[in-house]
């Protein structure tokens, strides 16, 4: 039989990370050490039979599919890129080449939002890693855009 995909649980760490089955409706609160194992991509399996896979985060992360235009600070260096998921704290997003830039380089951001209004963002990020062509990136200066971003990822 083949196992589906699981179903990704999003950890603060913080108190109250309480597991409810999608399936059956069981209610778990996970314990610390639970939460630890989330550090490395840990499966627990409700007593239903439904896979869920544990992500420890900072902040709730969406899929999304962002056409974005970058430019390196402080250098002659812009391009285009794919949003590929984002949240409060920051993006992971995926270059055509592998990127020029370097982890630490602050870049500026500007895409708009697949929402109703097509908010516009223009937002600073510091490259925190980089794996071939996706990168991830924290922002910097969110002030502006921290209510806009705050309803897009309301789910």
């Amino acid at each position: 039989m083949e196992e589906k995909t699981p179903i990704k649980i999003y950890l603060t760490g913080a108190g109250g990370n309480v597991f409810v089955c999608s399936r059956c409706g069981l209610r778990k609160e996970l314990d610390a050490k639970r939460i630890e194992l989330a550090r490395k991509g840990a499966r627990i399996r409700c007593k239903c039979g439904e896979v869920y896979q544990l992500e420890l985060r900072r902040c709730y992360r969406k899929e999304a599919r962002l056409p974005a235009r970058y430019k390196v600070e402080g250098k002659a260096l812009a391009g285009d890129v794919l949003i590929e998921d984002i949240s409060m704290s920051g993006v992971s997003f995926r270059l055509i080449s592998e990127p020029k830039f370097k982890a630490g380089d602050i870049l500026k951001l500007a895409f708009c939002l697949d929402d109703p209004k097509k908010t516009e963002i223009k937002v600073e990020a510091e490259v925190r890693h980089i794996a071939g062509n996706k990168v991830g990136a924290e922002f910097t200066d969110l002030y502006y855009h921290h209510k806009d971003l705050g309803f897009y990822l309301m789910p």
